[in-house]
């Protein structure tokens, strides 16, 4: 038997190739076993060649007599398991669609809904910043939201935001309703509870003569 000391009793016998002492080491006892087993034969004159570079020839037939081999011992050599027909696959599992979130434009006189979508996209960029929350609607506020009151406290954010540019003459409101993160961890630097829904979270947007939307604001 072989229990890392190489062979003993039985086993073990001197290999008669004139290259036998050119066996590694480390192969030693792995030679000695295919020789033995009759899977390594040597080439003309006897040789091992056990430095030299095998041929695909001389590789399939070691292949196909070790396979013999196990073929006497009752074993069976490992083979890949055929491919399977497409149709045969296994399904992939399916991906979590994001959830649909509901728009609604509502009936405005002022904006339309290119100016509207505009905004909605700038509002969407900040909300998918927000780790594990799932937003599902987000409609119109009304004109009204774009009064002189409101404009001026948009231009008043604008400064204390220190946000350059002329100032805005243009003010849109989006209200919205979303899902909290369920994960805690999630929920660093914010005041919302975990996994709960979020109804009429307010969005302030203005801009200056048609121009681009800022977000300047948004919460309760």
């Amino acid at each position: 038997q072989a229990k890392g000391e190489g062979f003993v009793g039985s086993w073990y016998f001197l290999l008669d190739a004139p290259d036998a002492d050119k066996i590694s080491e480390y192969a030693n006892e792995a030679m000695h076993w295919m020789v033995m087993n009759g899977i390594i034969t040597g080439r003309e004159g006897g040789m091992l060649a056990p430095q030299d570079n095998a041929t695909r020839a001389e590789i399939a037939t070691i292949f196909q007599r070790f396979c013999g081999t196990l073929g006497e011992a009752g074993l069976k050599p490992i083979t890949p398991e055929p491919q399977k027909p497409d149709d045969q696959q296994p399904a992939e599992p399916e991906q979590a669609k994001p959830a649909e979130v509901t728009v609604d434009y509502g009936d405005s006189k002022l904006y339309t809904k290119e100016d509207m979508d505009a905004a909605i996209a700038v509002i969407r960029a900040m909300f998918d910043t927000w780790k594990g929350c799932e937003l599902h609607s987000i409609r119109f506020a009304g004109d009204e939201a774009n009064s002189a009151d409101t404009i001026k406290w948009m231009n008043e954010l604008k400064e204390a935001q220190k946000k350059e540019g002329p100032a805005y003459t243009q003010c849109i409101e989006f209200i919205s309703d979303f899902h909290s993160p369920k994960d805690e961890a999630d929920l660093k630097d914010t005041a919302w509870n975990p996994d709960e829904e979020y109804n009429g979270w307010q969005w302030y947007l203005a801009r200056t003569d048609g121009g681009d939307w800022t977000l300047l604001t948004w919460g309760y």
